[in-house]
């Protein structure tokens, strides 16, 4: 009998060690705000998100000037970021015209609108996207991103 117990305290030790672990490793989530929207983008296509016509082409995003006619995009990259909710300000410099499309990173998109002589140098609207993960083909080619935009953003 004292056997049996021995063995039965001897096969529970190790779940009672595993179950101890440190649960700070573990990904947290955080709900994205209210009006972030979630789309698929394919490489050389373009995606309406909130009112926002992004293209990507040779894995870069950029305005779709196919589209846009009254307002040119700016992108920034404000790097490695874990949510949409981790980009909280607008930066003052890196803007351009196109920006490299990475897992894991967030960007803001700044609007500039276009005058009679070309395009104003005020930024006159804000969005923010994340890029969340790749979307892979069967041989593992990267064919497009899912992403998390927030349009209009202003932040607090």
């Amino acid at each position: 009998m004292k056997m049996k117990k021995l063995l039965s305290l001897f096969l529970l030790l190790p779940l009672a060690i595993a179950s101890c672990g440190d649960d700070k490793d573990e990904p947290t989530t955080k709900k994205d705000p209210e009006g972030v929207v979630e789309a698929n983008i394919m490489l050389s296509s373009a995606v309406d998100v909130s009112g926002l016509d992004i293209y990507l082409q040779n894995y870069n995003f950029m305005s779709n000037v196919m589209i846009n006619f009254d307002h040119v995009y700016l992108f920034t990259s404000v790097g490695s970021v874990k949510s949409i909710s981790d980009i909280n300000k607008i930066p003052n410099s890196g803007w351009s015209e196109s920006v490299a499309a990475e897992v894991g990173k967030g960007y803001v998109i700044g609007i500039r609108e276009t005058v009679s002589h070309g395009c104003s140098d005020n930024l006159i609207d804000y969005g923010r996207m994340y890029v969340s993960k790749a979307i892979n083909n069967s041989s593992g080619e990267i064919i497009g991103y899912t992403i998390k935009v927030q349009y209009p953003w202003n932040p607090q």
